[in-house]
Formats: structure tokens, C-alpha cells, sequence
């Protein structure tokens, strides 16, 4: 994304979707699912072309080539554990940071994080929504002998945005993920428990450079395009 489109809230901003850009371009998975579909293609051939096992210099390379014609001053990406060790998380990290290291062209790199006092404040909303946070597998730090398996420690933190205005917007897409949400806790949560669980987000940035390397920040960045604008 770039701090003009940024400010001025239009499209033309260099988000990337991955899933309507390298996937489509990049994997075959979704050309293979209707062979699939007729019995013309196996599990293991189909999981194979799967986005998770495309190869880093054949989507990077796409990637770039988005970055050459946006030139984008921010981009932001899943942390190395793909936040939860989702392959396909993972995978968009791999490349993501291939593309920046490799064209240059951004000025600041971020890793969405979610912070561990964020993960306890989460479980508690669930709780007032009369969910029981084990069952759903979240289970705050001080309730656990060892670390989550998602989340990170706070002090890693170096940017927190506030986004309260947008918490509808974001449980509508969360929603829209039928596959995933179908069933999901996340239908049980009252739009309160859920605004006040996802006003913020959280973000670790992972380089600065160009017009903004040696700047310093001090405590919370809360604009992504702090020394840009």
C-alpha cells in the first residue's frame, strides 16, 4: 500500500491478495480441483500443486512484478509461523519476503502479530460469551504451563493500529469464510465481545529502509506509515 491511497481511501492501494493473485497464477490447484472433482486426478497430485508447495522463486517472481507496478511503501505479511503454523500462511510469508528482499522497492516491512495479553483479553470475551476458551483450543498464557501455540510475547510489539471502525467489516469477512466459520465460535460471539476482542491490531515490523531506515520510533507506532506521510 502506498501513504496516498492510504489517506485518501482508494482502491488503487498495493494490497495483495494472495489467493486471487499468486494462487491463481502460480498454482495449479484450482485448475485441478474440477479433474479432481471427475476422478481424473488423485489427493496426492491435487495437494501437490497446492499453493503450500509452489515453488518460492515461481510466485515471488509474480509477487515482484505486483510491486514493480505498484510500488508499494508498506507491505505486510504473516510472521515466519504463518501466525499459527498455517502452510499456507507460512507459504505467503516465505514469499512475501522474498519479493521485498529481491526487488527492494518497499520501504517498511511488517509481520501481523498477535499479542499474548491480546490471546488472555480474547479468552475473556469468549468466556463472557459463554464459550469455554479450552474447548475451542484457547487457552490464555497464565491458565497454561507452557507457551501457547499462537501468539507472541508483547514486547516484540512495535506497531498497534487502532481499527474499532472497521470491527463489523472485519467479522463480515470472517463470516464470509463459510468453509471455516460455519461452525465456528466466532458466530456464537456477540458483536460486542468481538469488537472489544479485534479493535486493535498488531504488528511487528520486520525492516525499515529507504526513506525511513535510521529513523527512530519511540514506544507504539500507531500508523504504518509513520515517516512516510
Amino acid at each position: 500500500m502506498a501513504a496516498d491511497d492510504a489517506r485518501s481511501g482508494t482502491s488503487s492501494a498495493a494490497f495483495f491478495d494472495l489467493d486471487k493473485t499468486l494462487i491463481q497464477g502460480s498454482s495449479a490447484f484450482q485448475f485441478g480441483r474440477a479433474a479432481y472433482r471427475a476422478g481424473l486426478l488423485g489427493r496426492r497430485q491435487l495437494l501437490a500443486d497446492a499453493f503450500a508447495n509452489v515453488p518460492v522463486d515461481t510466485a515471488g517472481a509474480r509477487l515482484v512484478a505486483l510491486m514493480e507496478q505498484y510500488r508499494p511503501q508498506v507491505v505486510v505479511t504473516y510472521d515466519a509461523d504463518g501466525g499459527y503454523g498455517h502452510p499456507d500462511h507460512i507459504q505467503a510469508h516465505r514469499i512475501t519476503v522474498a519479493a521485498v528482499d529481491a526487488c527492494g522497492i518497499p520501504d517498511k516491512l511488517y509481520y501481523a502479530a498477535f499479542p499474548r495479553s491480546a490471546f488472555a483479553r480474547f479468552a475473556e470475551r469468549l468466556r463472557e460469551a459463554g464459550i469455554d476458551p479450552e474447548e475451542v483450543g484457547v487457552t490464555p498464557p497464565d491458565d497454561r504451563d507452557e507457551a501457547p501455540p499462537f501468539g507472541v510475547p508483547d514486547e516484540v510489539i512495535d506497531a498497534v493500529v487502532d481499527v474499532s471502525d472497521y470491527v463489523e467489516a472485519k467479522r463480515d469477512a470472517l463470516m464470509a469464510h463459510a468453509s471455516q466459520t460455519d461452525n465456528s465460535f466466532f458466530n456464537r460471539m456477540p458483536i460486542e465481545g468481538f469488537r472489544l476482542a479485534f479493535a486493535n491490531e498488531s504488528f511487528i515490523r520486520a525492516r525499515a529502509q529507504g526513506a525511513v531506515e535510521g529513523i527512530e520510533v519511540d514506544g507504539l507506532e500507531d500508523d504504518l506509515f509513520n515517516g512516510l506521510r
